[in-house]
C-alpha cells in the first residue's frame, strides 16, 4: 500500500509539472477506438479559423505568384533597367535589384515545410532558389546588353562636337558623345600598344594633328601629352598593328566616345604602354573613342541589336515562367488546395489535416 501511495503521488506531481491531465481510462483501448475531443494527446483538428501551423491551409495561388509569376516579371524589369539606365544613372539598376531581391526573399522564404509535421526540407527551398537564380541571370544579361547599347547612349544622350583638335585638352570634351576631328587629324596605328589580359588584348592608339605628335609639353622632361586615344579589343599586336574600328579607311576622322571604358584599368594600361614605348605622356584628362566613319549609324545598329535582345529576354522570361509553374506543381504540389499532407507513425498511408472533414481531421484509427 505504501508503494502504491508513492506511485500515485509521483504521477500527480508529474501531471502538475507538465500540465497534462491524465486520461480517466488508462486501460488499453479497444482496436479502432478514437481520441476524445478533450484528449490532450489528440492531433489538432482544422476547425474554422484554426491557426495551428499544421492545420492552417497553404495559399497555393500566393505561393505560385511569388515563386513563378513575380520573379520573371522582375527579370524583365532588371534587364530593362540595366540596358537603359546603367550608363546614365548607374545606381538605379542596382536599387531595382536590391528591392527585387528583398521582395522575393520575403515571399519565398519557407516558413513551413510540406514534409512530416511541417518540417522544412531541401525541396521547400526550391521556390527561393528559382527566384534568386532568375535575378542573377537578369543581372548578367542586363550588364551584357548595357555594353551593347552603349554606342547609342553616347550618341543620343551626350553632346556631338565638330572641329575637335587632337592637341586640345580632353577636359573640354568630357560631355562628348560623338567627336568629329578637325581636317588633317590622323590615327597613329604604328604607335599603338596592346595590353594582354587573358583572354583579351586591350588596344590603344594615339590621335594626332596633321603635323604629328602635339607640341604641348608636360612637366615630364618636355614630353608631349596626348589626350585623345582610339581603343578596341583583340585588334592589335603588342606593339603596332592597330586594326580596330574603321582604321582601314584613311578618310575617317571621327569616333564615338567610349564612356563605359573611360576608367577601365585595362585600357588605361594599354594607353600607358603605348605612351611609354613612343616617348609620350598620357594626359590626365584622357578621352577614349571608338574610331568610326559614321558614328550615328553605328549607334543606330547598337540600338536595334539591344532592342532585339530585350525582346528575346521577355519571350525567354515567359517560357521560363511556364516551366517554373510546371516544376512547382509537380514537385511541390502547388496545384492542390486544402490542408497539409502529413505521414503518421503506424500507418501505411498519409493523414490529411485542414481538409475540413471532421471524420479525418480530429482522429485517427490505428491499423
Amino acid at each position: 500500500r505504501g508503494a502504491a501511495a508513492v506511485s500515485a503521488a509521483m504521477s500527480r506531481s508529474l501531471e502538475e509539472e507538465c500540465g497534462v491531465a491524465r486520461r480517466v481510462d488508462c486501460n488499453p483501448s479497444p482496436r479502432g477506438a478514437v481520441f476524445g475531443p478533450g484528449d490532450p494527446f489528440a492531433l489538432p483538428s482544422a476547425g474554422a479559423g484554426s491557426n495551428h501551423p499544421l492545420t492552417k491551409p497553404r495559399n497555393a495561388n500566393q505561393e505560385l505568384f511569388f515563386a513563378a509569376y513575380l520573379p520573371f516579371f522582375l527579370f524583365i524589369l532588371v534587364v530593362a533597367s540595366f540596358t537603359l539606365a546603367l550608363h546614365v544613372m548607374p545606381v538605379l539598376p542596382w536599387m531595382v535589384v536590391a528591392v527585387s531581391a528583398d521582395i522575393l526573399a520575403v515571399g519565398n522564404w519557407p516558413t513551413r515545410g510540406r514534409g512530416h509535421l511541417g518540417k522544412v526540407s531541401a525541396l521547400d527551398w526550391l521556390p527561393f532558389g528559382i527566384a534568386f537564380l532568375t535575378i542573377g541571370c537578369a543581372v548578367v544579361l542586363g550588364t551584357c546588353n548595357a555594353s551593347v547599347v552603349e554606342p547609342w547612349i553616347a550618341a543620343s544622350k551626350f553632346t556631338e562636337h565638330s572641329g575637335v583638335l587632337p592637341s586640345d585638352s580632353g577636359e573640354a570634351y568630357a560631355d562628348a558623345g560623338i567627336l568629329h576631328f578637325a581636317e588633317g587629324a590622323q590615327l597613329d596605328v604604328e604607335s599603338a600598344a596592346g595590353f594582354e589580359a587573358w583572354p583579351n588584348v586591350y588596344c590603344a592608339a594615339p590621335i594626332f594633328d596633321k603635323g604629328g605628335p602635339p607640341s604641348n609639353a608636360s612637366s615630364d622632361a618636355g614630353k608631349a601629352q596626348v589626350s585623345f586615344w582610339a581603343i578596341g579589343r583583340n585588334c592589335c599586336n603588342s606593339r603596332g598593328g592597330f586594326t580596330c574600328g574603321d582604321v582601314s579607311d584613311p578618310s575617317v576622322s571621327s569616333g564615338l566616345h567610349a564612356i563605359a571604358q573611360q576608367g577601365d584599368p585595362m585600357y588605361i594600361a594599354a594607353v600607358r604602354m603605348a605612351a611609354a614605348a613612343n616617348d609620350f605622356v598620357p594626359a590626365p584628362d584622357l578621352v577614349l573613342v571608338l574610331w568610326q566613319k559614321n558614328p550615328q549609324a553605328r549607334a543606330d545598329r547598337a540600338w536595334w541589336l539591344s532592342t532585339c535582345i530585350l525582346v528575346v529576354s521577355c519571350l525567354l522570361a515567359i517560357a521560363l515562367c511556364v516551366v517554373a509553374q510546371y516544376l512547382l506543381r509537380k514537385l511541390l504540389g502547388f496545384a492542390t488546395t486544402g490542408g497539409l499532407a502529413l505521414p503518421l507513425a503506424g500507418r501505411s498511408g498519409t493523414q490529411h489535416f485542414g481538409t475540413g472533414n471532421p471524420a479525418v481531421s480530429g482522429s485517427w484509427r490505428p491499423q
